[in-house]
C-alpha cells in the first residue's frame, strides 16, 4: 500500500514538472490541454478515439506508459465512494432473460443468451437504476411528487445523448401503450403498457426507496421502460464486436468485454457514485460516434462532385478538430473555456435541429457566473502559465494538487448533464447552480444541495429583453424579495413594484407570493398577504407559451394545494379560514385537470391534512381529468390514491366519510313546489340519488384494489374485500401470486374461498395462462391439506360434467385375413409359437399385416432357421405373456375386432400389455377403453401405472379427467395418489402438468374457445 502511495506522488510531480507548448493558437492550446494527459496506458485502442489523441504524449509523459490500468483501478476502488448494493432489484432473472429473447435485432444474431451473463447484467443494471432515481428524488423534492418529468430529466443527466434518446422514445411508446388502455383494471400496468418488467413492483419499489411523497404512475411506466430498453441496449452494443465470429453463445465474458470497449455503457455501471463519462475501460477519452456531428456536412447540395470531395474533406477536418475540442478536459484560462462553450453550443444546436431529440437545446446559453464556475473545476495550473514568462512558473508554488486526468470529465459531458439540468427547471440559461450539480454527478467527493426553488429569477434574462421589459422584470423580482424577507411594513410597497396585479402577480414559475410563502410553510407571512388582499383561490396558469416555465406537476394547483403538499398544516387551516376552496380549482374551471388537495394529502399520506379538508366538506370522490386524446382517467379519485400509495389509515379514514350530496341532487322549494301533487317524486328520486351514490364509491373502491394489488400492498387488499368490494380475476390472481411468494396460509384459504365468486365470462383464457398455472403451482409445493382440498374442490368444478367422453375406438382397416376357425389350427399353419411349453400354430400371412413387432419375430426367426432349412416349421419362443392371453392376442387378429373376445376383468391389464408389447393398437385402444371402465377411487392408480407403463396415451388422458373430476375423493382416500402428485421424480412432475393440460383444454372446450391438440 504504501509502494502504491509513493507511485502515485510520483506520477502528480511528472505530471506538475512536465514541459507544455507555447502555442498561442487556440485550437492547438484545446489540443494540448486534452492530450497533455491523455495517455495513462499503451496498448489500449478503442473504436471511436479521437485522431490525433496522442499528439504530444511522447513529449510530455513518455515514463508514464509503462503503467497499465491496474493502478487505476485500485485507486479509484480504495478512494472513491461506491453506489450502495441493493436488497432487492424490482425485476428478476428471469424477467431479463425474457426481455432480451423478445428483442428482434437480438434474435437475427442466432446467437443464444447465457444465463450467466443474464444474471450478471441483472445485477449491473441495479447501478443505472441506482443512478437515475437518485437524480429524480433530488429533482422531484421541490414539489414533493415525481413525475415523467422528472424522471426524464434524470434520464437526460445520468445517459448519453443517443442512450437517453433510445430510452426515452421506449418510455414514450410504452406511456402511449398505457394512456390507451386507460380505465381497464381487468388487465395488469405492466400488459396495458406493453412491458415485460413489472410496472407495479417499480412504483411499489420508488416508495420503498421514498423517491417522493408521490409517485405518479406515469413516471413508474417511464422508469420501466427505461430500464428494458438499458438492458437490451447494453447486451446489442456489447454484441457488436462479436458479429461475424463463430460464436453460438453470448457469455458473460463476452458481455464484460463488449461493455468494457463501449463509452457510453462502461461508466453508467460502474459501481462508483461519481458517473464517469466519456472514457472507455482503458481510461482514453472518446467521442460518443453516436453523437458524432459528422453527418451535418452530409446533407445534399447543388455541387459538383469535385466541389462536393473538397466540402466534404473541409467539414470532415472541421468536424474532427470540433470532436476534439468538445473532449477536452482542462483549460488554461477562462476566455478560452468561453470560447470553447461557445462553439460547442452552436455544433450542438445545429445538431439537435437535424435530429428529432431534444429541440430545447436550441435556446440554452450560458451565464457568466456558470462559466466561471465551470472553469473552476476544469482549470490547469500547467496550461495557465503557458503564456506566463519563462522565469515566472519556475519560482512558482502550488498549493493544490491538480485533480487526476482519470475522473475529469470531457467538457461534451459537462455541457449534457448541465443543460439537463437547466432543461428541468424551464430555463434558457445555464447557471452557476446548474454547473455545481453538473460537478455533483461527474466529480468523486463532490456534493452540494438540492437548488431551492426561488421566488424571484435571475439577471439572465436582461439580454434577451429590451430594456423597458428588462426594468418590469427587475422591479417584479425586488417585489417578490421584499415579500420574502418577511416585513409587514414593505407589502405596500413590494404591491407597487409588482404591478397592477399587486399580491396576485405570477411570477415565471407560475407563483404568487401567497403560493411561495404557503410553499414554505410561513404562516405570519400568509396572514400578511391574506389580511392585505392576497386572493387564496389564484391559480398556477397551464398555458405553457405564456408560462413556458411552469412544471408541468402544479399547473391548476392553488395556494391551498402547496400547503397540503408540503404539510403545512397551520398555513392550511389558514386558507381554509380565509375562505379558500377546499376542491382547489375545481370550482373555478369546472373540471379537475390536476389532483386536488385531498387528494394531494391521501397520496402523501398525511392523516391529519385529510382529516381537516374532510371536515371542511372535500369530496373524496372527486376525479382527475386527463387534458389529452387518450381520456386516461389516472388515479381518479382519493381512495386509489391512498390505497396505491400504501396509506391504509388515511384510506379507513376517507371510508368513515358519509358520501356528500351534490348541490345539484338536492330540490330547491321551486322545484318542490312545481312538482306539486306527485309526492312520490321526490322519494324516487331520493331513491336514485342513494343508487347513484353506492355505484360511485364501489367503482371508487373497486379502482383502489386495482392499484393496491399492483403495487402489493396485501393488508389493503384484503381489508377491501372484507368490505365486500367484488374480485376481479386480476385482482384475485396477483393477490394469490403475493401471498404465495410470503407464505400467508391463511389469506390463501381465504383467496381461494373466494374464488367461486370471481366472474370469469370474458377472462377464461387469462385464467388458463396466469390464474390456472398459479393454482397447479401452489397445490404442488403446499403441503397444507385444507389449501389441498380447496384447490382439488376448484379442478373439480372447472372441469365441469363428471361424465367423461369414451374412448375413441377407430374402424380396423381391412387386413390379409382368414378364417377365425384356423386360430391355432395345425392345418395350414406355417409358423409355431411356443408360450408356457405349449405350442400354438398361426399363419404368417396374417400376423405380418397385423404387427409390425410380429413382422421382426418372423425375421428373426427364418434368419436363425438359414435359407433351404428343409420343410420343419419356423419354432418362436414366448415368454413372459400367459398362454390364455396370447391366445386372446390371436382371436384378435384373427377376427379383426374384439366383438368375440370373452375377457375375464382380471386378465384386462395383462392383456393391455400383451397388445402393446406386440404393437396391436387396435387391441389397446379396446383395453384402455375396458380399464376406463373400472376406474375407481381404489383402482385409479394401478390403472394410470399401467397406462404409462405400456404408453396408452388414450388412457393416460382418461386416467387424469378422472383424476380431476375425483380429486377430492383420491386426495382424502388414496395415500399413493397424494405421494404421486406431490413425488420429485419427473415422471411424478409430469402428472400434474398433464392435467393442468387436460383441464386447460377442456375449459377451452366448454367455453366455444380456439384450441390445441393434447
Amino acid at each position: 500500500m504504501a509502494g502504491l502511495e509513493v507511485v502515485s506522488t510520483a506520477i502528480e510531480r511528472m505530471k506538475m514538472d512536465s514541459p507544455t507548448s507555447n502555442s498561442s493558437d487556440c485550437t492547438l492550446r484545446t489540443n494540448t490541454s486534452f492530450s497533455s494527459h491523455s495517455r495513462t496506458s499503451s496498448g489500449f485502442h478503442s473504436q471511436g478515439i479521437m485522431e490525433g489523441t496522442s499528439i504530444d504524449v511522447e513529449n510530455h509523459h513518455g515514463s508514464l506508459e509503462t503503467l497499465n490500468t491496474s493502478f487505476q483501478e485500485f485507486d479509484c476502488a480504495e478512494r472513491y465512494p461506491r453506489l450502495v448494493e441493493l436488497g432487492r432489484a424490482p425485476w428478476t432473472d428471469e424477467q431479463v432473460e425474457e426481455v432480451l429473447q423478445n428483442c428482434e435485432e437480438l434474435k437475427k444474431q442466432s446467437r443464444s443468451i447465457s444465463y450467466s451473463s443474464v444474471q450478471r447484467l441483472s445485477y449491473l443494471l441495479q447501478r443505472p437504476l441506482i443512478r437515475i432515481v437518485r437524480e429524480a428524488r433530488r429533482l422531484s423534492l421541490t414539489y414533493n411528487k415525481c413525475t415523467k418529468h422528472d424522471l426524464t430529466a434524470a434520464m437526460r443527466i445520468v445517459l448519453s445523448y443517443n442512450l437517453a434518446d433510445l430510452c426515452l422514445k421506449a418510455a414514450t411508446k410504452a406511456l402511449s401503450s398505457y394512456q390507451m388502455n386507460a380505465g381497464n383494471f381487468k388487465q395488469c400496468k405492466r400488459k396495458r403498457a406493453g412491458l415485460t418488467f413489472s410496472v407495479g413492483q417499480f412504483f411499489r419499489w420508488m416508495l420503498d426507496a421514498k423517491v417522493a411523497g408521490a409517485v405518479d404512475d406515469h413516471a413508474a411506466v417511464f422508469l420501466t421502460a427505461c430500464m428494458e430498453n438499458l438492458a437490451v441496449e447494453v447486451v446489442k452494443r456489447a454484441s457488436l464486436m462479436y458479429v461475424g465470429k463463430d460464436s453460438s453463445e453470448f457469455t458473460m465474458e463476452m458481455l464484460e468485454l463488449g461493455v468494457s470497449d463501449d463509452a457510453e455503457t462502461w461508466g453508467l455501471l460502474q459501481p462508483f457514485e461519481h458517473l464517469i463519462c466519456g472514457r472507455s475501460a482503458s481510461g482514453l477519452v472518446v467521442f460518443p460516434s453516436s453523437s458524432s456531428i459528422t453527418r451535418l456536412n452530409g446533407l445534399p447540395g447543388e455541387q459538383s462532385h469535385g466541389e462536393c470531395d473538397h466540402n466534404a474533406m473541409q467539414g470532415h477536418e472541421a468536424n474532427r478538430q470540433m470532436e476534439q475540442s468538445m473532449m477536452v478536459t482542462c483549460v488554461g484560462s477562462i476566455s478560452e473555456l468561453g470560447e470553447l462553450v461557445a462553439r460547442a453550443t452552436h455544433y450542438l444546436q445545429n445538431f439537435q435541429k437535424l435530429s428529432s431529440g431534444y429541440n430545447q437545446h436550441c435556446e440554452i446559453t450560458w451565464s457568466s457566473h456558470a462559466l466561471q464556475t465551470l472553469f473552476h473545476f476544469m482549470k490547469c495550473n500547467q496550461l495557465e502559465n503557458q503564456d506566463a514568462p519563462p522565469d515566472h512558473h519556475q519560482h512558482s508554488i502550488q498549493l493544490t494538487p491538480e485533480r487526476s486526468f482519470v475522473v475529469l470529465p470531457p467538457l461534451l459531458e459537462w455541457m449534457r448533464v448541465a443543460s439537463a439540468h437547466c432543461l428541468h427547471r424551464f430555463g434558457s440559461c445555464i447557471d452557476a447552480d446548474d454547473v455545481l450539480q453538473a460537478a455533483r454527478v461527474l466529480l468523486p467527493g463532490m456534493d452540494c444541495p438540492v437548488r431551492p426553488l426561488r421566488c424571484s429569477e435571475g439577471t439572465s434574462f436582461v439580454r434577451a429583453l429590451d430594456a423597458d421589459k428588462s426594468a418590469l422584470k427587475f422591479k417584479r423580482n425586488l417585489g417578490f424579495q421584499m415579500l420574502e424577507s418577511g416585513r409587514a411594513d414593505l407589502v405596500p410597497h413590494a404591491a407597487q413594484l409588482l404591478g397592477t396585479d399587486g399580491l396576485n402577480t405570477i411570477n415565471e414559475q407560475g407563483l404568487t407570493p401567497l403560493m411561495f410563502a404557503a410553499l414554505q410553510g410561513d404562516e405570519g407571512m400568509v396572514q400578511i398577504l391574506l389580511e392585505n388582499g392576497a386572493e387564496p383561490d389564484t391559480v398556477v396558469p397551464s398555458n405553457p407559451q405564456k408560462y413556458p416555465c411552469v412544471h408541468p406537476a402544479i399547473r391548476h394547483w392553488t395556494a391551498l394545494s402547496f400547503a397540503v403538499n408540503h404539510k403545512h398544516t397551520s398555513v392550511s387551516q389558514l386558507l381554509l379560514d380565509s375562505g379558500a376552496s377546499v376542491e382547489g380549482s375545481v370550482e373555478i374551471h369546472g373540471d379537475n385537470y390536476t389532483h386536488s388537495p385531498l387528494q394531494l394529502a391521501s397520496a402523501e399520506g398525511h392523516l391529519e391534512q385529510v382529516c381537516l379538508l374532510l371536515a371542511k366538506g372535500a369530496d373524496p370522490y372527486l376525479t382527475t381529468s386527463q387534458n389529452d386524446c387518450f381520456s386516461s382517467k389516472g388515479y381518479n379519485n382519493s381512495f386509489a390514491l391512498a390505497a396505491s400509495h400504501g396509506h391504509r389509515s388515511v384510506l379507513r379514514k376517507l371510508l368513515e366519510q358519509p358520501h356528500s350530496r351534490r348541490s345539484s341532487d338536492i330540490l330547491s322549494l321551486e322545484e318542490m313546489l312545481a312538482e306539486g301533487v306527485d309526492a312520490e317524486e321526490p322519494r324516487r328520486r331520493e331513491r336514485k340519488t342513494s343508487k347513484s351514490a353506492k355505484n360511485k364509491m364501489s367503482a371508487a373502491l373497486q379502482e383502489a384494489m386495482y392499484h393496491s394489488c399492483e403495487h402489493s400492498f396485501l393488508d389493503i387488499v384484503m381489508e377491501l374485500r372484507s368490505l365486500g368490494i367484488p374480485w376481479t380475476l386480476h385482482c384475485w390472481t396477483e393477490t394469490l401470486k403475493i401471498n404465495k411468494q410470503l407464505h400467508r396460509r391463511a389469506n390463501l384459504q381465504c383467496l381461494l374461498r373466494d374464488f367461486g365468486s370471481i366472474r370469469l365470462e370474458e377472462d377464461w383464457e387469462e385464467f388458463i395462462s396466469d390464474g390456472l398455472l398459479l393454482l397447479f403451482e401452489i397445490f404442488r409445493y403446499s403441503r397444507d391439506e385444507v389449501l389441498s382440498r380447496q384447490l382439488a374442490s376448484i379442478f373439480s368444478s372447472l372441469y365441469g360434467s363428471p361424465e367423461i367422453p369414451e374412448i375413441d375406438i377407430p374402424v380396423p382397416k381391412a387386413l390379409a385375413r382368414i378364417d377365425p376357425h384356423f386360430v391355432n389350427n395345425p392345418d395350414m399353419s406355417d409358423v409355431t409359437f411356443i408360450v408356457e411349453g405349449q405350442p400354438f400354430y398361426a399363419h404368417k400371412i396374417v400376423l405380418v399385416t397385423a404387427s409390425k413387432r410380429f413382422k421382426s419375430l418372423l425375421s428373426e426367426a427364418r434368419n436363425s432357421d438359414g435359407v433351404g432349412g428343409g420343410s420343419k416349421l419356423p419354432s418362436i419362443e414366448i415368454s413372459d405373456i400367459k398362454y390364455n392371453i396370447f391366445k386372446l392376442v390371436m382371436e384378435y387378429l384373427y377376427h379383426g375386432n374384439a366383438d368375440q373376445l370373452q375377457i375375464a376383468s382380471k386378465d384386462i391389464l395383462e392383456l393391455l400389455a400383451a397388445a402393446s408389447f406386440f404393437s396391436v393398437d387396435g387391441l389397446v385402444l379396446y383395453c384402455s377403453r375396458l380399464c376406463s371402465q373400472k376406474l375407481t377411487p381404489e383402482t385409479a392408480l394401478t390403472i394410470y401405472r399401467h397406462a404409462r407403463l405400456y404408453n396408452s396415451p388414450s388412457l393416460i388422458s382418461y386416467c387424469h379427467a378422472y383424476f380431476l373430476i375425483n380429486f377430492g375423493d383420491l386426495l382424502t382416500q388414496n395415500e399413493a395418489f397424494r405421494k404421486l402428485l406431490r413425488g420429485n421424480r419427473p415422471h411424478q412432475q409430469d402428472t400434474l402438468a398433464m392435467m393442468q393440460q387436460i383441464l386447460s383444454y377442456r375449459i377451452r372446450e366448454m367455453h366455444g374457445m380456439k384450441n390445441t391438440s393434447v
